[in-house]
Parts: C-alpha cells; structure tokens; sequence
C-alpha cells in the first residue's frame, strides 16, 4: 500500500499521488499504517507475509522503514495506537496466546511488555480509544452473543453511563467529548434494530436521538435467547435459539441455520432480518457458533479446520439436541436445516449424514463440490490464498477421496429429504456450477429438487427486491414441509 500526503485544498490530487511523492519510498509494501492522530504523520507500519505478521519502523527523520518484529504463521498481530510519550503500543494479538490480548509493545525495544486485558474465555474484539484518539481506555469482546465493552476507568462518565443501563439494555459506545460528559451509545438487542442515545453526564440522562429502522416500531420482534452447548470433546460452545412469541396449543417447527465461512465467521445476538421473518412465520431457528467460528481463541479456530460434513456438524447436531431437550415446545419431528455459503453446504450434506434428524434442507450459494473451490482463477493465481483454502478444506492433491466423500455432488444419491437449492447467476464466491452439478447428479438419481436460478444475484442479496424474492420461495418451501402456525405476525420489510 502507497502512502501520499495530500494537500486537500488542491482540486488536482491525481497530482499528488506519483511514485516520486511517495512517502515510503524506502522499504517494504505496507499493508496497514497507524498514523499520529494529530498531524497524521505514520508512525509504524504493518504486513502479512506467508500468513506471518511483520512490523516496520523507522528512526527519527530517516524516510527507511525497516523490520522491527516478526511473528510467527497464524499470528493475530494488530496495532491501534501508539503512545508516543512512552515509546510504545496498545497491540491486539494472540502472540503466544490462545486468546486475543491487548498488550503494551515497547518501540524502543521491540519487545512485548504487560497484557493489558485478556479474557479466558473470548477474544479482545479491538481497543476503545479516548475521544480525541489519544488514549486506549478500553476494550471489546463477544460475549453470549453481544459485544461487550468493559472500561479501563469505571469511576469515568463513559464507564458509569454504561453500567446505569447495563442491566436493561445493551449499550455499545460510539464516541463522545474528550472529559466524558456527553457520549453517544448505540442501544440493540435481537428484538431491537437500535437506537441511538445521547448522553449528558451532569444531567444523568439518556436522550432518544434517531431509530435506526423506523418502519419496525411497534413491531413486537421476538427475543433470541443463548444456549450453552457440550460438544462431543467437552467443549462448551454458543447456540442462539428464537422462538416466536405468543402461545401454541402444538409443539414449533425449528429451522437450524448454520453460519458462513466457515472459518472466523459468528452469528451473534443482535437484530437479523432473516431470524425474524422466520419467526414471524411461525418457525423456531437454532443458530450454532460452532467449532472454528469468531471470537473463541486459536484452538477453537484450528478444532475447524477441515471439518467440512465431520466435526463442525458434529456441534451443530449437539446443539440441535441440547435445544430440543431445552425447550420441550420444539418439534423434533419438523427440523429444516438451511443456510448460505458453507451454511448451505452443510445444509446439503446434513441431509446425506443425518437425514434421521431434519425433514428437510434448503441451500443459498452453497458449495456441493469441495475440489472445485480450487479452479476459481482467485484461487489459481493466488498461491497464498490457495494455500489457506488447503488449510481450511483441504488438500484437492493429497487429499481427493476426502474431499469426494464430503462433496454432495458425489453423495446424491444419499439425499432422501426434499431440497430447495437456491444461486445467484453472479456468485464469485462460490460459482453456481456448484448448484448445476448437483441438480445435474440427483436428477440423473430421479431425485427431485426444488430449484431457483437468482439472475444478477451474487454471494449475498444487494437489494430488499432480492432478498424478497428468495425468501417468498424458501417460506413457501418451509410451509409445504413443516407447516408452520403464524402465532402473531407483523409487516417485515426486509432491509
């Protein structure tokens, strides 16, 4: 990354951007630079080699960056202030650590000091700085399913504010004055969209400032509750589960929905256009952070590694039956299993594993041959990232009859449940070859499958007119399958 200075009161800043005006000329290509938050002058940089983080320095008025630290492959390695009176930096890394820390680095020395925070359980998120950038004066982490901050201070004004209202709301600091006496906090929940609430110290109050989706006020959205989960290995994982409200004189038909990724993705437990407008139809969801998901350490990260269709369906089933032994309003009789990229995946192939467990899957972009992730041209050309695609797959050289037998495409014959498969004609994630090939191998086995081709439609939704269209097909594929009862509905927009 090329770094210019820019003189803002130029119209011509094209200008200003040639080789010969770059400020690193000397040295390495910078992938991150933390700047001085005063006059914006860089006071270190950063760069990933080979998945192993490196920091670059330089001294005094020299314009040479050289290599002050090296790390190790696999590494979480991130700057985000420098406190130049001491010579050092707040760090998040988990250096020698399972957990993310936030940690003091000496400059002078090069070398990690004290840990300022660590959880044993979840990462450190990121720092909390001071209103004018100058001070770290707090961190964030996951916890339950929310992002929880906790202040260095607590005598501060920010720190106070936070616990006035902790036990009833969940409060995220935006920022505020630089002595703490007015703050901005963005207030959500699974049931709320947000809000956002100003602050007055002295006064003691919370002011009601904008709502962040308007057209859901008066809506009575439904509350995700957290689930602890027991894995098969004795590890203690997060599941959310969601039911709708009101009563029912019969048992809730559950949809589990597995996330993305499925490495360093989680869900949590905020407001999600797609939980509740399956709620608002009647549905119970699951969703399972399981093993190599965002937040749990290094360990829990690695334990996913190449567990496509094995061990992470492992934990999305142990979280399937400790819901259901939960809440006994669950029908275990009426399961769907759908999901998104990987999520789709698993969808597809918990049919073929378990087809005891679900009535029924359905899959949006979801990949069905493992090997053919490897022929993108982004992969193919990028040896980096066909090399962390390896160490998250697997090996398509050495490792082919894995790879096969975790492949929907060639276990389709095993799908017995019914299917709705669903692909964007745009995917450049996951190309929607995925989708023909299987379609292609079940209608070659007399298996039906419900089927969707999205035109202009990529990896995700870009519009509500999107979003709606696929969501109008899977509730009317839930419907026919597990026929949910609407106990209260509302109108749901789905932006």
């Amino acid at each position: 990354m090329n770094l210019f200075k820019l003189d803002l009161k130029k119209s011509n800043l094209d200008g200003q951007t040639s080789i010969r005006k770059k400020i690193n000329k000397k040295g390495p290509k910078i992938q991150f630079w933390l700047t001085n938050s005063t006059n914006g002058q860089p006071l270190l940089g950063t760069r990933r080699v080979n998945d192993i983080p490196e920091l670059y320095t330089k001294k005094g008025n020299s314009r040479r960056w050289t290599l002050a630290w090296q790390g190790v492959k696999g590494d979480y390695f991130s700057p985000q202030l420098v406190d130049q009176t001491t010579n050092s930096m707040f760090v998040i890394t988990n250096h020698k650590s399972d957990k993310k820390q936030l940690r003091r680095y000496d400059l002078k020395k090069n070398q990690f000091t004290n840990v300022l925070f660590e959880h044993s359980r979840y990462d450190v998120l990121n720092a909390i700085l001071s209103a004018d950038k100058a001070q770290v004066i707090g961190v964030s982490y996951l916890l339950n399913g929310h992002i929880e901050q906790h202040y260095f201070n607590q005598t501060s004004a920010v720190s106070q504010a936070i616990n006035k209202q902790k036990s009833q709301v969940n409060l995220i600091y935006l920022n505020g004055s630089s002595d703490g006496k007015i703050a901005l906090f963005e207030e959500s929940s699974s049931n709320d969209p947000g809000k956002i609430i100003f602050y007055n110290h002295n006064t003691q109050q919370f002011e009601h400032l904008i709502t962040l989706k308007p057209w859901l006020e008066g809506a009575e959205l439904a509350k995700t509750q957290v689930l602890k989960v027991k894995t098969e290995d004795n590890t203690t994982i997060d599941a959310f589960v969601t039911t709708p409200n009101g009563t029912s004189k019969h048992k809730l038909p559950l949809i589990v929905i597995p996330h993305g990724g499925p490495i360093g993705v989680s869900d949590l437990r905020y407001y999600s256009p797609e939980i509740q407008v399956l709620v608002n139809a009647g549905y119970s969801t699951l969703q399972v952070n399981y093993r190599g998901s965002m937040g749990y350490g290094k360990l829990i990260k690695q334990k996913g590694m190449q567990q496509w269709g094995n061990g992470i369906e492992n934990d999305i089933e142990a979280a399937l039956s400790t819901a259901l032994k939960a809440y006994p309003q669950l029908d275990e009789e009426r399961v769907c299993i759908i999901g998104g990229s990987y999520g789709g995946y698993s969808a597809i192939f918990s049919l073929i594993r378990s087809p005891h467990l679900y009535k029924c899957g359905a899959s949006f972009a979801g990949v069905t041959d493992l090997a053919l992730l490897f022929q993108r041209s982004a992969v193919e050309n990028d040896d980096l990232v066909k090399a962390q695609l390896r160490e998250i797959v697997g090996d398509p050289d050495t490792q082919q009859q894995k790879l096969f037998q975790t492949s929907p495409v060639y276990r389709a014959n095993e799908i017995t449940k019914p299917l709705f498969l669903a692909h964007g004609t745009d995917d450049v994630i996951v190309d929607i070859e995925h989708a023909f090939r299987l379609r292609f191998a079940m209608k070659a086995h007399n298996i039906p499958v419900s089927w969707s081709i999205m035109e202009g439609v990529g990896h995700g939704f870009d519009t509500t007119i999107q979003a709606h269209n696929y969501y109008s097909k899977l509730l009317n594929f839930l419907d026919k399958h597990l026929k949910a009862e609407k106990l209260k509905s509302y109108s749901l927009k789905l932006e």
